[in-house]
């Protein structure tokens, strides 16, 4: 009999490279916003996918089922889920807070690492960073808040699955300061 291949999980130096390319991308959009202000989340996402398939050869894909809804960003390699990110434009702290639980509610017992990416329009974007942050740290699967590195902009966490302590995700949460939305 054919000994089991292991399975094949995103490495801390592979998840940092995944969201390093995450940063120069929402970097890039932060210094273009006329790029992104008639783009709704959809649109924007499909952007960020196309660096996600640049270095994962093709395997990042948009809006999969996975667990118990449809997640923005997957990852999969070896068929197992390696990344799953989940998208949003801030619309208040309730709306985030939902995020939270979308993004555990598209995460099955094998998921290790994601990322909530927040897109802001609003002209006080350290605001609304500070009001996310406290939504994570007070959400009741928080476990711990990851010290912050010399980068900025990306604040990171490691929370427990909905129902199971022991079963942790490590979340990366970066925001996207993309200016107002277009009125035209």
């Amino acid at each position: 009999a054919k000994a089991a291949e292991p399975e094949y999980a995103l490495g801390d130096a592979e998840y940092e490279d995944a969201l390093g390319v995450l940063e120069r991308q929402r970097n890039a959009l932060e210094r273009s916003p006329s790029v992104t202000a008639n783009l709704g989340e959809e649109q924007i996402r499909f952007l960020l996918l196309i660096g996600r398939n640049a270095i994962f050869e093709g395997q990042a894909m948009g809006e999969v089922f996975n667990a118990s809804g449809k997640t923005d960003i997957l990852i999969r390699v070896m068929d197992n889920n390696v990344f799953v990110g989940e998208c949003k434009i801030w619309r208040g702290e309730a709306a985030f807070r939902d995020a939270i639980d979308q993004l555990l509610s598209y995460l099955n017992w094998r998921d290790t690492k994601g990322a909530l990416l927040l897109f802001i329009r609003n002209a006080d974007v350290t605001a609304v960073i500070k009001k996310a942050v406290t939504a994570i740290e007070e959400h009741p699967c928080h476990v711990r808040t990851i010290p912050a590195s010399a980068r900025a902009g990306r604040q990171d966490f490691v929370l427990h699955a909905d129902g199971d302590t022991h079963h942790q995700l490590r979340l990366a949460f970066l925001p996207f300061a993309l200016g107002p939305a277009s009125n035209g």
